[in-house]
C-alpha cells in the first residue's frame, strides 16, 4: 500500500503547500490527483516517490517511509514520469527506455517488447530530442514500464506515479495512453496520476484525490464522488457541470466542464 499520513510540506517559511494531508493509493486502482494550480499535486508526487522529505507526517510504502527506502530498490518499486522531462539531446527512444533498467541487469528483447507495446518501433531510433512533446511523454511512459518489468517483483507491490502524462498529446494518443494506465492497474500495480483535464481523470480513474488551493483535501472518493458539482466548487471556486452517457442500461460520467466563463470574452474570439 502506498499511502501518506498527515503530510506537511513548505518550499520555504510562509509558502505552505500541503497541510496534513491524508490518503492512500490502493494497488490494482488508478487514483487521480486533481486541483488548482498552486495546490501541491506535483509536490505530493515527489514526497510519495521519496526524493523529498516532508516537514511534518510521512510518505509510506508497504509501512516503510519512501524517503529511507534505498534508490536502487526504490527504482525496482516506484516508477515516475515528470511532467516535464530533461535528458541528454543525443539519447535515442531506445536508449531512454533503456534507462529504466539501470537498477536491475538488462533482459535480452525487453526493451523491444516494450517499444513493440507502447507503438514507438518506427521511432526507435530517432533522437529523443527531436520527438513533439506528446511523442516524448509516450517514451517517459515506456521507459516507466520498462522500469517495472521482471520477474522478480509482483506487480501488486509495485506503483506508476506520473504528473500530467496526457500534456501535448493529440486525442489518439489519449486514448492510447489511458489503456496503458488502465493496463497496468489491472496487473495490480498502484498507479497515480496528476491531472488537469477532468474528463481524461473520468475516463481514466477509479478514486481521485482532489485538493484545494491551500493543498488539504476536499474529498478522497471514488472517482464518481469525487469529481460532482460540490466537491469541484469547493477545490476550484467554479461550478462545473457533469455530463453523463446512458448506454445499454448503464450511465457512464463522461467530460465534467466548469459552466461559467472567467472574465469577458475578447471580441472576435
Amino acid at each position: 500500500m502506498l499511502e501518506c499520513r498527515e503530510l506537511t510540506f513548505a518550499y520555504e517559511e510562509g509558502t505552505r503547500v500541503l497541510r496534513g494531508l491524508s490518503a492512500r493509493f490502493p494497488p490494482g486502482a488508478v487514483t487521480a490527483v486533481i486541483g488548482p494550480n498552486g495546490a501541491g499535486k506535483s509536490t505530493l508526487l515527489r514526497l510519495l516517490l521519496g526524493v523529498r522529505s516532508p516537514q511534518g507526517g510521512e510518505a509510506l510504502l508497504h509501512g516503510t517511509r519512501t524517503d529511507r527506502i534505498a534508490a536502487g530498490r526504490r527504482a525496482t518499486q516506484i516508477a515516475y514520469l515528470s511532467q516535464r522531462p530533461t535528458l541528454a539531446e543525443d539519447l535515442s527512444v531506445r536508449g531512454v527506455i533503456r534507462l529504466g533498467r539501470f537498477a536491475r541487469p538488462h533482459e535480452t528483447g525487453l526493451v523491444g517488447r516494450v517499444l513493440h507495446e507502447c507503438g514507438l518501433v518506427a521511432l526507435a531510433d530517432r533522437p529523443y530530442a527531436s520527438l513533439s512533446a506528446g511523442q516524448q511523454q509516450r517514451v517517459s511512459l515506456a521507459r516507466a514500464l520498462a522500469q517495472l518489468q521482471g520477474p522478480d517483483i509482483a506487480p501488486e507491490t509495485q506503483c506508476l506515479l506520473a504528473d500530467e502524462p496526457c500534456a501535448a498529446m493529440d486525442p489518439a494518443a489519449v486514448l492510447e495512453t489511458v489503456a496503458q494506465f488502465r493496463a497496468q492497474a489491472r496487473t495490480g500495480r498502484a498507479v497515480v496520476l496528476v491531472l488537469h483535464d477532468l474528463s481524461i481523470a473520468a475516463r481514466v480513474a477509479d478514486r481521485a484525490l482532489v485538493l484545494d488551493a491551500r493543498g488539504e483535501a476536499v474529498i478522497e472518493s471514488s472517482v464518481e464522488d469525487a469529481l460532482a458539482p460540490g466537491p469541484l466548487r469547493r477545490a476550484f471556486g467554479v461550478p462545473f457541470r457533469i455530463l453523463r452517457d446512458a448506454r445499454g442500461g448503464e450511465t457512464a460520467l463522461t467530460a465534467v466542464l466548469p459552466v461559467e466563463r472567467i472574465g469577458p470574452r475578447e471580441s472576435g474570439a
